[in-house]
């Protein structure tokens, strides 16, 4: 059956790459490319778990797609440009931000790496492992993630501040790659965000890694297609370099496990197949023996519902964000991320599906005509695609966990976007010395 569904799922792929016109960031594209990724890990691992996929979990993973596909080419119909878009020219799109900011951001951005870095090894050293620092790590996760144990929460707000700073600046960075076609000469606009990526590491956040490829790919293809590039051409270049980023970032992700207190020791192209492929393993393995919700939208609205009762609107959602652990039929522990879908499922029954497909195809279509459509905007940077590149993570996590609802529609996100916003303001808008 899994093989039908690899089928049905690069037919849909197929489909969509030429309903979107070859747009291969279009949102329905999008989809279906991950699950054919995930499926394809899947089928890696399917003697090794002994996985015989079942038709309910056939049909809700092809009929959730489908609906996805419907409805985002509903929405492309209405708000799709039927003029091309108004193109922008690559001269002089170069984005420039003073030396004296650089430099100021950049000594922040070491300053509160190395005291976040200090206070996660502290309360990792809490609990009394100090010696091996993979199992240090791996004991500050259990702890922050199943317990109520946490970093303090000024720190948990600059690690906000240094976000936003992290994503403007992988903006510009790429931006100004792309119209100078310099690399090394740009290198000075990688600083904060590598560095935020190395505090992420030493913080047991490898999911921010994943995250800064996303939307460094996604930047990278919204600028290509903005400065008067063809779309075919854009393919091409945006597929083989994407292509380098993906197996650089791979074996990259494979490879800092340790830090994050990752104790698998799998190699590189097991450990990635079973990050990828799991999700549909389990997916099926959760149809066979559901468990449903006791509150709405417990697993859903998590994030939303926890930020609800702060104000006290809401009771506390006493529900752990992390789901159960399951096993395969052979007895190998696959992991704990189902797809999406199963939290649609978990709380709404199979309608969840039909329901929250057709929000996000509607949310994600009509953002991503808005960001692509005829620019107003002749500024080198653009907030739009900037925001995009942003709120498309989940999609591309579809495959392997839901994120939208669950921890992307909450507070947290609206000030993220508010401090990206600020930045820019004081970064690039207003110069302070003429």
């Amino acid at each position: 059956m899994i093989y039908w569904l690899l089928i049905t799922v690069i037919i849909f792929l197929i489909a969509s790459y030429y309903l979107f016109d070859k747009e291969i960031l279009a949102p329905a594209v999008v989809l279906c490319a991950v699950y054919v990724f995930s499926i394809i890990c899947a089928i890696y691992n399917i003697n090794y778990w002994g996985m015989n996929l079942h038709l309910n979990t056939f049909l809700v993973i092809s009929l959730g797609i489908l609906c996805f596909i419907f409805f985002s080419y509903i929405c492309k119909l209405f708000f799709k440009k039927t003029k091309n878009a108004e193109k922008i020219s690559i001269k002089n799109k170069e984005i420039k931000i003073q030396n004296f900011k650089i430099i100021a951001v950049t000594i922040f951005m070491i300053l509160f790496a190395i005291i976040y870095a200090y206070s996660v090894r502290k309360l990792a050293q809490s609990y009394g492992y100090t010696e091996d620092y993979t199992e240090l790590m791996a004991e500050y996760r259990e702890n922050t993630s199943y317990g109520e144990d946490s970093l303090p929460g000024w720190i948990n707000q600059f690690n906000k501040i240094m976000k936003a700073v992290a994503y403007l600046f992988t903006y510009v960075f790429v931006n100004n790659v792309i119209v100078s076609k310099k690399l090394f000469k740009n290198i000075k606009y990688a600083l904060p965000f590598i560095i935020y990526m190395g505090a992420s590491l030493f913080g047991a956040q490898r999911s921010e890694l994943l995250s800064f490829v996303i939307i460094l790919l996604t930047i990278s293809y919204l600028l290509m297609a903005r400065y008067n590039i063809r779309i075919n051409t854009v393919n091409k270049k945006y597929v083989k370099r994407g292509a380098v980023i993906v197996i650089i970032f791979l074996v990259t992700f494979s490879s800092v496990r340790g830090l994050v207190g990752r104790q698998n020791e799998s190699d590189t192209l097991d450990y990635i197949t079973s990050y990828g492929g799991g999700s549909i393993e389990l997916l099926d393995l959760y149809l066979q023996e559901p468990i449903y919700a006791e509150k709405f939208g417990e697993e859903t609205f998590y994030a939303l519902t926890n930020t609800l009762s702060k104000f006290g609107i809401t009771e506390k959602n006493d529900t752990i964000p992390h789901l159960e652990f399951r096993y395969s039929s052979t007895g190998i522990l696959i992991g704990n991320v189902y797809t999406a879908f199963r939290k649609y499922i978990h709380d709404f029954g199979y309608w969840g599906v039909f329901i929250f497909q057709m929000i996000l195809a509607m949310f994600y279509t009509i953002f991503y005509y808005k960001t692509t459509g005829n620019n107003k905007n002749k500024s080198a940077y653009d907030l739009k695609i900037q925001y995009y590149s942003i709120m498309i993570v989940p999609l591309f996590m579809h495959s392997i966990q839901e994120q939208i609802f669950s921890s992307y529609f909450t507070l947290n996100t609206l000030v993220l976007m508010f401090l990206v916003w600020i930045w820019y303001v004081i970064l690039i808008k207003y110069k302070f010395i003429t």
